[in-house]
């Protein structure tokens, strides 16, 4: 079965939050959590051979 991801949530998994560009420790803690999030549902959710970078047609 194949299903389309939200293309925001496939960029919170792909991209690390990189602490420099947050103002606060407050809002990169919540980047990497969410970062956290999205990377354990695609291992949990998606067969290691889908895990590739989206394609625009």
């Amino acid at each position: 079965m194949r299903a389309f991801v939200d293309t925001e949530l496939w960029s919170f998994a792909k991209k690390r939050p990189v602490r420099h560009r947050f103002k606060s420790d407050e809002e990169f803690n919540l980047a990497m959590e969410i970062h956290r999030r999205a990377v354990e549902f695609f291992r949990r959710y998606s067969h290691p051979s889908t895990f590739t970078s989206p394609t625009i047609s």
